[in-house]
């Protein structure tokens, strides 16, 4: 009974964990399409930080997107990705999911 629970559990967590991946990314999709109307429109500054915004959901889920969009910043603000924090702020760590070999190791038990 324990171990069926804890299959079901590593079932739940694993679905869990791709739901919000794939809404984060979704989220970020609608980031970069307002980023390019704004920036069509003259708001060069909003544009950058909805380009911001959309860099830190990709990160996790898909670092080469994520990247592009710090291009994108990079291009309209004209500054290193490594000044777009606030000054004097501390360095924020972004979570960054393990593989899911745990959890393949619970389904596997």
């Amino acid at each position: 009974m324990k171990t069926r629970m804890n299959r079901i559990s590593a079932v739940v967590s694993i679905c869990v964990a791709s739901l919000v991946k794939d809404a984060a990314a979704l989220r970020a999709f609608q980031y970069c399409r307002a980023a390019r109307q704004d920036e069509q429109n003259g708001y060069r500054f909003t544009a950058a930080m909805e380009w911001h915004k959309a860099a830190e959901l990709f990160a996790p889920v898909v670092p080469s997107l994520a990247d592009r969009c710090w291009e994108e910043w990079e291009r309209i603000v004209r500054m290193p990705r490594s000044l777009a924090g606030a000054i004097g702020a501390t360095p924020v760590v972004q979570f960054v999911p393990r593989s899911s070999s745990r959890v393949s190791q619970k389904l596997a038990a």
